[in-house]
């Protein structure tokens, strides 16, 4: 798939630490020669002079549109795959249970589990040939 420069896109890298989230940016421009896209991030700032935000040259492959939002229904149900905002990125992983007013989500990747307001989670979907996948295996409703 080719971007425009302009686009919404996210940056799915691949970096150590890094795996299993997806950056928001706008595309900047893409070369033609290699299929890189120069890139820059919503959230992340240049570490030189700390106020621009981040410009990075990207491969073709590590980009993705930005996903449609959908709205999480109020029942949710355990098990459920999912992007909680974090550390300026969406990270993917599975509602495991409730507590209090925050859905749980456990990281496979990063064996971790923490608390998010449903403010900070989206469903998570997948790019596959040009079109959003949700797949969802829901086993338990934890709703209020």
């Amino acid at each position: 798939m080719e971007f425009k420069p302009g686009e919404a896109v996210e940056v799915c890298t691949q970096e150590e630490g890094y795996k299993g989230s997806y950056f928001a940016a706008t595309v900047i421009s893409r070369n033609k020669l290699d299929g890189s896209y120069l890139v820059q991030y919503h959230n992340l700032v240049d570490e030189k002079d700390k106020k621009s935000l981040l410009q990075e040259v990207i491969e073709g492959h590590e980009l993705r549109p930005k996903p449609p939002r959908l709205r999480l229904p109020t029942a949710i149900c355990q098990n459920f795959l999912v992007d909680a905002f974090e550390n300026d990125a969406w990270w993917v992983g599975r509602i495991v249970g409730k507590e209090k007013r925050k859905l749980l989500v456990y990281f496979e990747l990063y064996k971790s589990q923490v608390g998010y307001p449903i403010g900070q989670l989206r469903f998570h979907q997948e790019w596959i040939d040009g079109k959003w996948i949700v797949s969802q295996k829901s086993a338990l409703n934890i709703s209020s």
